[in-house]
């Protein structure tokens, strides 16, 4: 029984530390639509994006042997950060002004695929018993739908957390391409203590400037 409870505890923190900057990405990306269509983006990508993470449950033994996989939704990640941060100015003021609501929701959806992929194989990795990844998995997608919101105020509230979102999805992205190629494996708990400490030290930062052209 004890062990029966660890596991499902254990699979349980993966899964909530996964989902922080699984919610981080989609907050960044509804942050180009206006407010009334931003939670509407977000929940429409996510109920998509759990459509995804259940087939990639019943395809965790392909993933797990098709690296293939794994290195697509690296470089996806990189190609999103490499177009927030290199986008040509005016092209993005046009799309700030413009955005499209189903390209958002499609990249919220991709970008959720790409999570997805990561939350299972690392589910997998506590325990193989199916009934336990299971639980995982829902426990991931519930904290999506309750974390993602959180991360949106959060953006709305502190401008610089955007870029340091992207600066995230970056880092994300090639870890997954460093975990395939040179078999560098960064911890979950490496990765989520990052994402805090960065996100904190944006949010002073903010703060502090905002403090001073008071």
């Amino acid at each position: 029984m004890i062990t029966i409870l660890s596991t499902i505890f254990s699979i349980t923190i993966l899964e909530l530390m996964l989902s922080i900057d699984n919610a981080l990405v989609n907050a960044s990306l509804a942050e180009e639509l206006p407010p009334h269509l931003q939670k509407k983006a977000i929940y429409t990508g996510i109920g998509i994006g759990a459509l995804f993470r259940v087939i990639c449950l019943f395809l965790a033994a392909l993933i797990i042997r098709n690296p293939i996989i794994k290195v697509l939704g690296g470089l996806y990640l990189v190609y999103l950060a490499y177009e927030h941060f290199f986008r040509n100015k005016k092209e993005e003021k046009n799309l700030r002004k413009h955005p499209h609501f189903g390209r958002v929701i499609g990249e919220i959806a991709v970008a959720d695929l790409v999570f997805s992929i990561d939350n299972v194989v690392g589910a997998v990795g506590i325990s193989s018993h199916f009934s336990y990844v299971v639980f995982g998995v829902l426990i991931g997608i519930a904290t999506m739908l309750f974390v993602t919101p959180l991360m949106l105020a959060l953006l709305n509230k502190f401008p610089s957390l955007i870029k340091t979102a992207y600066g995230i999805i970056a880092y994300v992205g090639l870890a997954i391409l460093a975990d395939v190629f040179f078999h560098i494996h960064i911890h979950e708990y490496v990765t989520f203590i990052l994402i805090i400490v960065a996100m904190l030290v944006t949010m002073v930062i903010d703060h502090q400037r905002a403090r001073k052209g008071r």
